[in-house]
């Protein structure tokens, strides 16, 4: 309860500070509106062309797209800003008045702000995966409501261990704007691969989902479990493997953090 009050104060001092340019805030959450609306028209418009895409019909597809999204939306939220801006704080020497805080150096990175523009992003994804569930039959058995609120936090949890290693590199790398467009980018990055069905790509860019940054975990073995398909190779219980992949992710992204941690050294700025 104590943490969650500081947390309150902290995103309370934050919108305040962003509320003294109203405008400028209204209309930066409208265009991430429009910018996620033409994601959905383009997913519209592809299925007025084909029927399906390796066998997945439009309801499927927007709810295997929109399950990445929500669970993205959630950890960006948080992370998303700090750990992109990793490089501008070492570069400037901002981050070396971060150490000196009464509390850990991430938890504070989290506190202190968050996404406000993923507000658009996070109430699009939660309308839209609502929507498809309800055109798409799922039996709502207490097996599968358990496995959906585990898949969920388990694609929360694999998107954040990305967005922390995004940021852990800058201890190395000092910019990290590279590697973030590389995993990240909402246009082109690697994460917008898991938006569509495993099946459409080569083996090369499966092993890459599967085994290096592993985003199909966030939604599409889970959806696929959920919908009754075929999924990687027919090989079944492959879901059941997102918590732990989770895990995996979280522990080595915290691991290269902390081992950055004791790497950093001050810019002298």
């Amino acid at each position: 309860m104590q943490v969650l009050r500081l947390y309150s104060k902290f995103v309370t001092i934050f919108m305040k500070s962003k509320l003294e340019y109203r405008l400028g805030f209204c209309v930066e959450i409208l265009a991430n509106f429009l910018m996620l609306l033409s994601y959905y028209l383009g997913i519209w418009v592809m299925f007025q062309n084909f029927d399906n895409i390796a066998g997945w019909n439009y309801q499927e597809t927007l709810l295997l797209f929109n399950m990445n999204w929500l669970c993205y939306s959630i950890s960006g939220f948080f992370l998303w800003a700090p750990m992109l801006n990793m490089g501008s704080y070492i570069q400037s020497g901002e981050f070396d008045s971060f150490l000196i805080r009464p509390m850990n150096t991430l938890v504070y990175l989290i506190f202190r702000q968050f996404q406000y523009t993923f507000i658009a992003r996070l109430i699009m994804a939660i309308i839209f995966f609502t929507y498809s569930l309800q055109i798409i039959s799922i039996p709502w058995t207490p097996v599968n409501i358990i496995y959906f609120i585990v898949s969920i936090v388990s694609g929360i949890a694999i998107h954040a261990g990305v967005l922390i290693f995004i940021g852990a590199i800058s201890f190395w790398t000092i910019q990290n704007d590279a590697i973030g467009n590389f995993l990240i980018n909402s246009d082109s990055g690697l994460r917008t691969f898991a938006d569509y069905p495993l099946t459409i790509y080569g083996s090369i860019v499966k092993a890459i989902l599967i085994f290096v940054i592993p985003y199909v975990f966030v939604n599409y073995f889970p959806t696929v479990f959920f919908l009754g398909k075929n999924g990687f190779y027919h090989i079944e219980y492959l879901h059941l493997l997102s918590p732990f992949v989770a895990v995996v992710v979280m522990t080595i992204a915290l691991i290269l953090w902390n081992i950055g941690m004791k790497h950093y050294n001050s810019t002298g700025t």
